[in-house]
């Protein structure tokens, strides 16, 4: 009976130590549910960032712009070449 005593003291003097370590253990799972957290989001933020810096899509962003500016170029050439038209080519055709 004494050696049963003495095991059921021991198991409670150890019963502070596996309270201690589980509360150590439960802390660490709440900091692992926070950096995953945490990770999760930045890495949708990297997501959104890489596909909005693919080559594919900058490539295309590119294609657009040189497109634009074809465009704008050619309507700006075509308003310089009216006026031209306008000041100096209109009065010397009609004025004959």
């Amino acid at each position: 009976m004494n050696n049963i005593e003495e095991i059921a003291q021991d198991n409670l003097n150890k019963q502070q130590t596996l309270d201690i370590l589980k509360s150590d253990v439960l802390e660490r799972i709440s900091a692992i549910v926070q950096m995953k957290m945490s990770y999760e989001e930045l890495h949708k933020k990297y997501q959104k960032l890489s596909d909005m810096y693919s080559p594919h899509r900058i490539r295309d962003c590119l294609k657009e712009a040189a497109l634009r500016a074809d465009e704008d170029a050619e309507v700006i050439a075509e308003k310089f070449l009216l006026d031209i038209w306008r000041k100096e080519l209109h009065p010397i055709i009609f004025k004959y």
